[in-house]
């Protein structure tokens, strides 16, 4: 039996894993330039700026795997649009200055998750976008973590992200097709040395309210409880890097050990 098919067959099996069994750090920094406060005050929820707010430049990062992307939301999520979107679990963020403070209340098993994440993309062009009459594609792409728990005080919520919206080829809504990694990373690539003005929100909610009140198809009252700190920033990309994972490696010296071995059988045939 000729045995050369099969070590090539799995030598390129093992290579298409080693493609994908990869993870991307993206680094860059955020410019803290400002911060919300909103309360409930005699029923109605208002929103002032902290005047008292001291703007803060800190290094950050995220990393995240590319074998873990998924469906984010269904194309039928818009009635106007079509959609395409895609989700990278696993993510691991570095700490921000703000997150210690703003989750002071979080019992532990959520404070531990804080600096885990994901990373994901939203494409979007109108349903009306067709061969003749294009339209440009709606690039969002956002790095983040959001947890949410509920306590004696009410209903609370922390988010962070990096978030920002592109415009790409104007293409007709039937051509929309998800980004595949190698597509994502490369969008985050586009975007070193750039300023991604207004690209940071990290954020405290506490409300007497659900947020998963709306499901029921009723409107409910205002919540009578409502506290919200937000700070918003700015973000330069500084680099965007794949590597390996390290199984890579293993599945890699496995890889060359085949092709090793199949040259020794061809010399000896």
């Amino acid at each position: 039996m000729n045995m050369r098919p099969v070590w090539i067959a799995l030598v390129v099996a093992l290579a298409n894993q080693c493609v994908h069994a990869q993870s991307v750090m993206v680094t860059m920094d955020v410019m803290a330039k400002s911060r919300a406060v909103g309360h409930v005050v005699n029923g109605t929820y208002t929103v002032t700026d902290d005047a008292g707010f001291v703007p803060e430049t800190f290094s950050y990062s995220e990393s995240f795997g590319l074998r873990r992307d998924g469906a984010l939301f269904a194309p039928s999520l818009s009635a106007s649009n079509v959609v395409q979107s895609g989700l990278f679990y696993g993510a691991v963020t570095t700490p921000s200055p703000f997150a210690a403070s703003l989750v002071a209340t979080a019992p532990w098993n959520v404070s531990v998750l804080i600096n885990n994440g994901y990373a994901g993309y939203l494409l979007f062009v109108p349903k009306t976008a067709t061969v003749v009459a294009p339209a440009a594609v709606s690039q969002r792409a956002f790095l983040s973590v959001g947890l949410s728990w509920s306590s004696e005080a009410g209903y609370e919520q922390y988010g962070r992200s990096v978030s920002w919206e592109t415009q790409g080829t104007p293409i007709a809504a039937s051509s929309l097709k998800p980004w595949s990694p190698d597509e994502f990373v490369a969008h985050w690539q586009s975007l070193v040395g750039q300023t991604l003005v207004g690209a940071y929100k990290e954020s405290y909610d506490l409300s007497s309210q659900s947020p998963y009140a709306l499901l029921g198809g009723v409107t409910p009252p205002p919540p009578t409880l409502h506290d919200n700190v937000s700070i918003y920033g700015d973000v330069v990309i500084r680099s965007v890097v794949v590597v390996p994972e390290p199984a890579t490696y293993l599945l890699m010296g496995l890889g060359l050990s085949l092709v090793a071995a199949v040259r020794r059988r061809q010399q000896t045939a």
